[in-house]
């Protein structure tokens, strides 16, 4: 496998260093976050909007450029977007939120 230039990076440092080099596509990944949010729905899968801004990303740069981002990389995306935009903090789940975790079991249990 060829080295990258995030190789000697921790996850969290890779994360950072493609939000600088992709802004555009870092913003995309915050305009989704806001619009499931704003469309009422009390959780965002960081990598279902990943998943999403591959499809949408493939049609739009279809022959400019190809579109990557790396699974290891979503919690911090989701992070860095509920940084930027403090109205995300409850969209995410993130490990050590272990309360909120028993609160989701105990509700599924229920259905």
């Amino acid at each position: 496998m060829a080295a990258t230039l995030y190789d000697n990076l921790t996850h969290a440092d890779q994360a950072q260093a493609w939000i600088r080099d992709n802004p555009a596509a870092f913003a995309l990944f915050c305009q989704l976050a806001l619009e499931h949010s704003r469309q009422g729905r009390r959780r965002i899968g960081a990598k279902f909007i990943a998943e999403f801004m591959r499809w949408r990303m493939e049609q739009k740069w279809e022959f400019q450029r190809k579109f990557k981002v790396n699974n290891n990389w979503t919690a911090e995306l989701a992070r860095e977007a509920t940084r930027r935009h403090p109205v995300l903090k409850k969209a995410f789940m993130f490990r050590g939120d272990q309360k909120e975790i028993e609160v989701c079991v105990s509700s599924y249990r229920r259905l």
